[in-house]
């Protein structure tokens, strides 16, 4: 079962106010002290605690004898454990993180309005078809969204960045909610597991895992007490 945890960001603290700072990677300390605006620092914090946190009780190691490492993409890995793979996404008020035994992607995004040459240019023909027979404002922007969201997820589980061109691999949903996903690339539909949900405050948010998804939504207060409680920050 993949783990996911969705923290809704009730405050944006200062960096100056980040208690648990020293607690991640000093690249990660770096990113965060470079942000001009607090949201943005906040936002990093709240994700470096959050996937520790996931990493820690799953491996029952302390924070400090975690090593994460990249990919040449960017993508982060824990450096010593095969076993457990993970992935980071934020937006707006909310961080989520993925935890699986194989590779995994999430990706949670605002929905707004969008620009339909956006999808002409980086979406499959189908995708863009399919968009422009939906005539329902509202109904537009989420498909626009979970075809957005579910692509980022798809590409990060693959660990390639945007190295893979959006239009290379197209995503069909059948009702209620099977998504599937053909990988022009390959020739092949991809046989992993693939979700995408709405949350509160008109966010789309999807997975790509090996095994069906396991949700727990808290708030950044509930994480912080989790680390405090805890003895893998100690």
């Amino acid at each position: 079962m993949a783990e996911i945890t969705v923290v809704k960001l009730n405050q944006f603290v200062a960096a100056e106010e980040l208690k648990y700072l020293g607690a991640l990677s000093l690249e990660r300390q770096r990113q965060i002290e470079r942000y001009r605006r607090k949201e943005d620092a906040y936002r990093s914090y709240v994700g470096g605690l959050l996937a520790r946190y996931m990493l820690c009780r799953y491996t029952g190691r302390a924070s400090c004898d975690l090593y994460l490492t990249k990919n040449r993409f960017g993508k982060l890995y824990l450096a010593d454990d095969d076993g457990c793979h993970f992935n980071l996404s934020h937006s707006g008020c909310y961080v989520a993180c993925i935890l699986d035994k194989e590779e995994c992607g999430v990706d949670v995004e605002e929905i707004t309005d969008f620009d339909k040459g956006i999808a002409k240019r980086c979406y499959h023909k189908n995708e863009y078809r399919n968009l422009n027979g939906i005539h329902d404002r509202d109904e537009a922007r989420k498909y626009f969204y979970t075809l957005w969201t579910m692509k980022e997820a798809y590409l990060k589980k693959l660990g390639v960045g945007l190295s893979k061109s959006l239009s290379s691999f197209y995503i069909e949903i059948d009702e209620p909610d099977t998504i599937r996903i053909y990988d022009e690339d390959t020739g092949l539909w991809e046989q992993d597991n693939y979700e995408c949900r709405y949350i509160e405050g008109g966010y789309s948010l999807s997975i790509a895992s090996a095994s069906k998804g396991e949700y727990c939504f808290i708030n950044d207060s509930d994480l912080l007490a989790w680390i405090a409680e805890c003895e893998y920050f100690k």
